[in-house]
């Protein structure tokens, strides 16, 4: 059997599977089914209900879609909330969340959340720095006075650079962040972002084995490089030594 009770009030309003019920007052009620068994065994389920209630927007008004980033920038965020029954709503209606989005391929992306602020209608942050492909998320939520919500959300893209990675004889590895391969190669990367390059050392092909020398940007065997803003390329030299003689 079943038992509606739309009202929280202790007496049924309804005995069937499938039933409607019209309040005749605005407001936040707690409306309970029961189920029963053959057996007299019974489970109770409850949801929230606001009749006369309509949902609020939220509105991000800035930075707008179109703004991209390097590591480092400040961007600043502003937003609103409207509802249809309170007008415009105040800043403590309104909670943000900073989201990186780090994806293993363009299509494939899980979640970091990075930031948040409450009671707020605007605030500003610090471009992160992470590995591409990446982008943020900038999450705005309005809440009304019945505690209904909406939620928007702005992607954010960085601005990318690409860089080379060349070594100074054919068929040598190099490493750059979580990927290793052979060179020549070229890495898409955020501007601004820190990147641990390495020159594996020694390498050996056939007879002949291969010893570091240096980087082109004067870095170490293994360094930290600074994404630049425009595209680069970095030349690992090698010697070569046949036989193990040098």
């Amino acid at each position: 059997t079943y038992q509606w009770d739309f009202t929280n009030d202790g007496s049924w309003d309804a005995t069937t599977a499938i039933t409607s019920y019209t309040y005749s007052t605005v407001g936040t009620y707690t409306a309970k089914l029961r189920v029963t068994d053959t057996l007299g065994a019974f489970d109770d389920e409850t949801v929230i209900i606001q009749p006369g209630n309509a949902a609020p927007t939220a509105f991000i008004d800035t930075p707008a879609a179109t703004l991209t980033w390097k590591v480092g920038d400040s961007i600043s965020f502003t937003g609103h909330g409207t509802d249809p029954q309170q007008g415009s709503l105040p800043a403590s209606a309104l909670s943000w969340q900073l989201r990186m989005q780090h994806c293993s391929t363009p299509t494939s992306c899980h979640t970091h959340v990075l930031q948040s602020w409450a009671g707020v209608a605007g605030a500003s942050f610090i471009a992160p720095d992470h590995e591409y492909p990446s982008y943020l998320e900038l999450v705005l939520t309005a809440t009304d006075a019945q505690s209904l919500t909406h939620t928007v959300v702005r992607r954010l893209d960085p601005k990318t650079v690409q860089l080379t990675f060349t070594a100074s004889h054919s068929g040598l590895r190099l490493t750059v962040g979580s990927f290793t391969g052979t060179a020549p190669f070229t890495r898409t990367v955020i501007q601004g972002s820190t990147n641990t390059v390495s020159a594996p050392s020694p390498q050996t092909q056939g007879l002949t084995t291969y010893k570091y020398q240096s980087w082109s940007d004067g870095g170490a065997q293994t360094h930290v490089l600074v994404a630049p803003t425009t595209a680069t390329t970095y030349r690992a030299t090698y010697k070569a030594c046949l036989l193990g003689l040098c």
